[in-house]
C-alpha cells in the first residue's frame, strides 16, 4: 500500500503480486503486469492449458493494466478483459537496431553456420537440433553454433546429458557452444542462418535480433515466432519437435539462390520495424502513464 504502482514482468512475480492484491487496499495502488508470455502456452496438454488460461482470467480481477509482448495473448483474453474493463496494450519487444545492424552476406558453401541463441536448458529444442545435425552429418559444410550455455544446476545436468548423447558425439567437431556471452551480435555476424526450435516463448528477443541482422530465420511455429514470421516470406516455420520438418527446411535454405536469399533476408529485416528498442520503451512508458491518469 506504500506504492502508487507495482509492476511485475515475469510469471512468478506476476502471480505473487496479483495474489497479494486480493489482500491490499486496491484504491491506493495500481497493479501493472508486463506479460512476456501468459501462463498458458504451446507446450502444454489440453487440461494444463485450460487451467492456466482460467488462472490468468482469475488474476485479471486484481490487475489494472496488462502490457503484453504478443498480440496473440491479448486476443485470447479479449472477451474477459472487456468484460472486467481491464485495459490491455500491446508492447511487442525491442532491439538496438544500431547494434544489430543489417548485415546480408553471400553464403560460403564450404562452411554454412546455423546459429541459435538460448539458455542451454530444457524446452529450447536443443536436443532436436543436435539430432537433426547428426542426421545431416554427411553434409560436411553444415555447422551449428549455440550462443549461450547452462545457468542453473538443472541446466548443467541437461547440458551433460546432451553432451554424452550419441548424436552429440557424432557431430561434436561441428558444434560450437559459446557459453553465456555478451557478444551475441559478433556471433551473429559470423552466422549464415538463424534457427529457433523452442517449444514455448513469449516474443523471443533473440529471434528479433537475428531478423534485424537479416539472418533468414527457421523457427518453430509457436506463440511469438508465428507473430514475427510469415512462412515463405520472411522466414520459415515448422511444427515444434518435428525433426524431419527442421531437416527439410535446412536443406531448402542452403539451396536458395542469391536472389531469393537476399529477398527473404530483406523481408526479415523490414518486418521488425515496430520492434525498435526506443519504440518498445515508449510503448511501455505510455502504458504506465495511462494507468496513473
Amino acid at each position: 500500500n506504500k506504492f502508487d504502482i507495482v509492476i511485475s514482468n515475469n510469471r512468478d512475480a506476476s502471480f505473487c503480486s496479483r495474489i497479494s492484491f486480493f489482500f491490499l487496499n486496491k484504491k491506493n495502488t495500481k497493479n501493472i503486469y508486463i506479460a512476456r508470455g501468459f501462463y498458458f502456452h504451446d507446450n502444454q496438454n489440453y487440461i494444463s492449458w485450460i487451467l492456466t488460461y482460467f488462472l490468468e482470467i482469475f488474476l485479471l480481477l486484481r490487475t489494472d493494466l496488462i502490457l503484453s509482448q504478443t498480440k496473440e495473448d491479448l486476443k485470447k483474453i479479449n472477451f474477459f478483459s472487456n468484460l472486467f474493463k481491464i485495459p490491455v496494450k500491446w508492447i511487442g519487444n525491442g532491439v538496438d537496431k544500431k547494434k544489430y545492424n543489417y548485415n546480408f552476406k553471400h553464403i560460403n558453401n564450404n562452411k554454412i553456420i546455423f546459429s541459435t541463441t538460448c539458455r542451454f536448458t530444457k524446452g529450447k529444442g536443443i536436443e532436436d537440433l543436435i539430432k537433426v545435425f547428426s542426421q545431416l552429418n554427411r553434409h560436411k559444410n553444415l555447422f551449428l553454433k549455440i550462443i549461450g550455455g547452462p545457468v542453473s544446476q538443472a541446466d548443467i545436468k541437461f547440458f551433460n546429458k546432451i553432451k554424452n548423447s550419441t548424436d552429440f558425439k557424432n557431430i561434436e567437431h561441428k558444434i560450437e557452444i559459446t557459453g553465456i556471452t555478451e557478444f551475441v551480435n559478433e556471433h551473429l555476424n559470423k552466422s549464415d542462418f538463424y534457427i529457433h526450435p523452442s517449444y514455448r516463448e513469449g516474443l523471443p528477443k533473440s529471434l528479433v535480433e537475428a531478423m534485424c541482422k537479416g539472418l533468414i530465420p527457421i523457427a518453430s511455429e509457436i506463440r511469438g515466432s508465428r507473430e514475427l514470421i510469415i512462412h515463405n516470406v520472411n522466414g520459415f516455420l515448422f511444427k515444434p519437435k518435428k525433426i524431419n520438418q527442421i531437416k527439410n527446411l535446412i536443406l531448402r535454405v542452403i539451396n536458395l539462390d542469391d536472389y531469393n536469399l537476399k529477398k527473404i533476408s530483406l523481408e526479415a529485416n523490414k518486418s521488425i520495424v515496430l520492434y525498435d528498442e526506443k519504440l518498445y520503451l515508449k510503448r511501455q512508458l505510455e502504458g504506465i502513464i495511462s494507468c496513473l491518469n
